[in-house]
């Protein structure tokens, strides 16, 4: 059923303008999520009309049944941010103390510095070289990781803060809690800010895209989330920096993307083959999870899709998202290791009954947690990041679930905690 390629662009463009509109013409998260699923829909079709399919699915046929389940689970897991709109946070309470953030965002900094220090001759050679060919140089092992440079007897609170500091949104959400609900001096925005470049700085280090693309998402996640309480001064201010940023971080994903597929000869060449690729990255998300809804089975479920942290450091299996992909692609001869949304990853480790469950229990939790962040008397620090840790996994879900890593896993788990804990 050709046709089934164009229910989602139909469905989500529709949810986004009820959503738009019941908003007062508004914009807040629900919208927003919508509207990409909206866009990478819209590209879906153009995927289809391009040729522009991979081997696994040019000849694979859309069910119903898979367009269905991946509009109706996305929509699922979207309602709780629909009834409690971050629009209704108006107010964001300050903490008593200020201690444990100023204590945080010189560790921070000085961790950042650190690993700077003993990376970057290997920073500067993988931004100049052929982007291409430095990816594969990583594939192979043979760019060191920059732990590898420290000295040994420094490496283990290196190690300690890599996993405490490892999601760079939550340093972007301390940045902008301490300037401008804190209200601390403007240094101590800036160490957490600077801190949370070390996303697309291991980036450069990895020739990788998705943590440069990550960033700048939640960058803007956040900015969107703490409207209220910044004043229009200081809103020119950021506007004016994050342009200059977002736009270097552009060009970085640009110069990578042509890099890779200029010279590869997939989706044509040249010009044809950026065009191709990015096309096939913003549209096939929708194909793969149809194709994994309807085709796959894993031979045995890995919950370390869905719990890597535990996984990995107390029971004492290896895990992540591509050693978890790597394991089904030699068990099942699927490709794993494709974009397929934050479900059909799910689907890709644990199979389609636990995705659903997942869909089901993540909206269900959402909606009780959800209702003490959008109160009157104001949200807590530990609240309103619950709110942005929950929201990301669908504003970051378009191409996998980002919560893979253990490390990434680990360092949300500890601010949040440490969060409650210092309220």
């Amino acid at each position: 059923m050709r046709y089934m390629i164009a229910v989602p662009f139909i469905y989500f463009s529709i949810l986004s303008l009820v959503l738009y509109f019941r908003r007062g013409k508004r914009i807040d998260f629900s919208v927003i999520i919508s509207t990409i699923f909206a866009i990478s829909g819209l590209f879906s079709i153009l995927v289809d009309a391009f040729g522009l399919r991979n081997s696994d699915t040019e000849n694979y046929s859309i069910s119903f049944l898979a367009s269905f389940s991946y509009c109706a689970l996305i929509t699922v897991c979207l309602l709780p941010f629909v009834r409690y709109s971050n629009l209704t946070i108006t107010t964001i309470r300050p903490l008593r103390k200020s201690a444990l953030l100023k204590m945080f965002a010189v560790l921070s900094i000085l961790w950042f510095l650190t690993m700077v220090y003993f990376s970057l001759d290997t920073f500067i050679i993988m931004l100049t070289s052929n982007m291409g060919e430095a990816r594969i140089r990583v594939y192979a092992g043979d760019v060191e990781s920059s732990l590898n440079n420290i000295p040994a007897v420094m490496r283990p609170i290196m190690i300690l803060f890599n996993s405490i500091f490892k999601c760079s949104w939550v340093l972007i959400f301390l940045a902008f809690f301490s300037r401008f609900v804190q209200r601390l001096p403007v240094i101590y925005f800036w160490l957490y800010f600077l801190s949370s470049l070390s996303g697309p700085y291991n980036s450069v280090i990895g020739a990788d895209r998705s943590a440069v693309a990550y960033w700048v998402l939640t960058a803007l996640g956040v900015y969107h989330l703490f409207i209220p309480v910044i004043n229009k001064k200081e809103k020119r201010s950021l506007v004016k920096g994050g342009v200059i940023i977002i736009f270097l971080l552009g060009v970085y994903l640009i110069m990578m993307t042509i890099s890779r597929f200029s010279e590869s000869g997939l989706f044509g060449g040249d010009d044809s083959a950026t065009q191709g690729s990015l096309i096939y990255y913003f549209g096939i998300s929708y194909i793969n999870f149809c194709n994994f809804f309807d085709n796959y089975t894993p031979p045995f479920s890995d919950f370390g899709i869905l719990f890597p942290f535990t996984t990995q450091f107390i029971l004492g299996i290896k895990t992540g998202a591509t050693l978890i992909q790597e394991r089904m692609t030699l068990a099942t001869g699927f490709e794993c290791g494709t974009f397929y949304t934050f479900i059909g990853q799910i689907i890709m480790g644990a199979g389609k009954f636990v995705a659903i469950v997942f869909c089901f229990l993540y909206s269900f939790f959402s909606f009780i947690v959800l209702p003490s962040t959008t109160n009157r008397s104001g949200a807590r620090i530990h609240d309103l990041y619950m709110y942005f840790m929950l929201v990301t996994v669908l504003y970051l879900g378009l191409f996998v679930y980002y919560y893979t890593s253990p490390y990434i896993t680990f360092s949300v788990f500890f601010f949040y905690f440490l969060l409650r804990l210092s309220k």
